[in-house]
């Protein structure tokens, strides 16, 4: 297994592709697969294998490296050889690609009706699961607020106050500790009941 950067050069043109891998033969065959069924995820090489036809591309390693130094060699790559079947300009990143409006269409049309977690309901079991993780992480102050200020002059409806009230009925809580009691007592010092 050898790792580096390679490059997908198009003999008919000149033009290449240049890329990072961990192995090379399996980052080649991967290429090759997804062209020859015509779903490979850069739709301008696509267009030119569609078009060559796949015996005018050549896979070849440029520089062997280890696995932790790929992205680096890569932007070198990038910057010294500037491919033209490259989208993006920064190695291991989409920043920068530009994308045509018939695949800005076909992404919308993809997210679209995607509520993502919205609506979806957990097993009892999930649930309790969730609580037992997140039990004793302290939250920051700035959550907090965020919390406080989201919450805030909320009014809860009849209904939902009586669905609250059925459900912690009959339930009983244990006794508050003695250091809880104080923290009570010790925010209660100074406030007075105003009459009016």
């Amino acid at each position: 297994m050898s790792a580096g950067i390679y490059v997908l050069l198009n003999i008919a043109n000149g033009k290449q592709y240049i890329g990072s891998a961990v192995d090379f033969g399996r980052r080649a065959a991967h290429h090759k697969h997804k062209l020859a069924a015509g779903r490979h995820h850069n739709s301008h090489l696509q267009a030119a294998w569609t078009k060559y036809g796949s015996d005018v591309f050549i896979f070849k390693p440029l520089l062997l490296c280890a696995p932790k130094d790929l992205l680096f060699y890569e932007q070198r790559c990038l910057d010294a050889y500037k491919p033209e079947y490259n989208k993006c300009p920064v190695a291991g990143n989409h920043l920068g690609a530009v994308r045509g409006a018939e695949t800005r269409a076909r992404m919308s049309a993809a997210q679209k009706g995607n509520t993502h977690f919205k609506g979806k309901t957990h097993s009892l079991e999930t649930r309790v699961k969730m609580s037992a993780a997140m039990r004793g992480i302290p939250k920051s102050p700035v959550h907090c607020a965020k919390i406080g200020a989201r919450t805030f002059g909320t009014t809860r409806s009849v209904e939902l106050r009586a669905r609250i009230s059925a459900k912690l009925m009959g339930i009983k809580r244990a006794p508050f500790s003695v250091e809880h009691r104080a923290k009570l007592a010790a925010a209660q010092l100074g406030r007075r009941c105003r009459v009016q």
